[in-house]
């Protein structure tokens, strides 16, 4: 039986009654839907086509009546189908750098928000990212020490950012959802909880997405939107 998938967002929303409304407020104002056209028309090389989509996108941000913290972790997604456009039309510098955006733009919303904990993994995302980006370029050095960084995020002996001045590790995350109440089997059972719980799974799923970083030239970067695209 396939293991039951949810996003992050489903679990902020058992985080508490404040972050419920919080994640309600975010579906109600940003337009996720029109990030990832975006993403699938740069996927099929339809470029004009997907700029369009995604500068709507980043309008429909500018001009919602919601909190600051909903309309950054917006930007996390624009920020980031903006690298993968880059990416695809060989600008690599400027992929890497929508990449860091991507990440600042979440590292500010969980600022004001900290029960917005579960979307800093895109810290080690962002490194999986950019690795991708030098292996294109054949720059095997930047991108072995990407990857090391990553494994050392996910092992907890690097923290994944400081914010306020304060280390925020993996630990950090996994606490964050072993506090979670009344979750039914489905949520326990899920492939987020397992990444928690089960050791074992949770370096089989991490050593994969690191091994995949070495495919040979020519691959096409296994690009996706993480929990908003779920």
């Amino acid at each position: 039986m396939a293991t039951p998938e949810f996003d992050e967002f489903h679990f902020i929303r058992k985080h508490s009654p404040e972050a419920n409304l919080w994640v309600e407020e975010f579906r109600r104002a940003i337009p996720q839907e029109r990030s990832t056209r975006a993403l699938r028309f740069f996927q099929n090389g339809r470029f004009e086509e997907g700029l369009r989509e995604l500068r709507g996108y980043r309008k429909c941000i500018g001009s919602a009546c919601a909190a600051a913290s909903v309309k950054l972790l917006g930007l996390r997604w624009y920020h980031s189908v903006l690298a993968y456009y880059f990416y695809c039309t060989g600008r690599y510098q400027r992929a890497t750098e929508e990449m860091g955006r991507a990440e600042q733009t979440v590292r500010n919303a969980v600022e004001l928000c900290p029960f917005l904990l579960p979307m800093l993994s895109i810290c080690e995302e962002s490194l999986i990212q950019k690795a991708r980006i030098e292996r294109k370029q054949n720059r095997w050095s930047e991108m072995k020490q990407y990857l090391a960084t990553a494994e050392l995020m996910d092992l907890d002996e690097e923290p994944l950012c400081y914010l306020n001045q304060r280390p925020v590790r993996q630990r950090d995350i996994d606490a964050y959802f072993l506090n979670l109440r009344d979750l039914n089997e489905e949520e326990s059972s899920s492939s987020t909880m397992r990444m928690v719980l089960d050791a074992g799974y949770r370096r089989q799923k991490i050593s994969a997405t690191l091994a995949s970083v070495y495919l040979v030239p020519g691959f096409v970067i296994p690009y996706g939107l993480g929990p908003a695209n779920a």
